[in-house]
């Protein structure tokens, strides 16, 4: 079983495929979206339940 990982606004993450980005944007409605600026990978939503994220480091 994965341990449930919460993300907060500015947490550094890494994804395989876009490499590093910042989380920027959050929405908690039916289902949690995150959202993740990877620079010039662009902006990218994800639900952290169905996505490899590893969380480098959060916000001060």
């Amino acid at each position: 079983m994965k341990a449930k990982i919460s993300y907060n606004l500015s947490d550094k993450v890494r994804h395989d495929q876009f490499g590093q980005g910042v989380v920027v944007r959050q929405e908690r409605d039916a289902k949690q979206m995150i959202f993740v600026d990877f620079g010039e990978m662009g902006l990218k939503r994800f639900n952290p339940k169905h996505t490899q994220l590893i969380k480098l480091s959060s916000r001060a």
